[in-house]
């Protein structure tokens, strides 16, 4: 695939002003037809509510000064991190441990194969990008089944 189509020009929130961006790689394995749209969603879920659990190394601190103290405020703000961080944490549980490792650096992170395979190891082995890719491939499974299996409020 052309690096021209790893680009996507989508609208921001604010009308009728756009951005240019690239696509995750979970996008892009849909669009190469490695992965199932059902699991970049389950991915999506999972990045949404990581951002959200301020658990990013951009977002590690919260800046609350502006946040009024009524309905809607800090208490509303701080509720809703809570509930992203327990959702993470429920995902994380139900994919269990090898596979929580690489949707936090890949789905949660952004980081790319390579980057979790050098970060991690086994019995001080690097992984091998190609492992990297069979483990997040059977993670984001394992998430979309959870995720279809269980209510969730983020």
């Amino acid at each position: 695939m052309s690096e021209d189509t790893n680009i996507v020009i989508e609208e921001t929130r604010q009308a009728g002003v756009f951005r240019a961006r690239r696509l995750t790689l979970v996008q892009q394995w849909v669009a190469d037809g490695k992965i199932p749209l059902h699991y970049a969603i389950a991915a999506n879920n999972y990045a949404e509510a990581f951002n959200r659990a301020h658990l990013n190394g951009d977002y590690q601190t919260v800046n609350l000064e502006g946040v009024g103290t009524g309905s809607g405020g800090r208490g509303v703000v701080l509720d809703r991190i809570e509930r992203a961080k327990d959702f993470i944490y429920r995902c994380n549980q139900a994919v269990g441990n090898e596979a929580s490792a690489v949707l936090w650096d890949i789905i949660g992170c952004d980081m790319s194969l390579s980057q979790h395979a050098t970060r991690q190891s086994w019995n001080g082995k690097p992984l091998s990008v190609h492992e990297v890719r069979g483990r997040l491939i059977v993670a984001l499974g394992v998430l979309d089944s959870f995720l279809k299996g269980h209510k969730h409020n983020i």
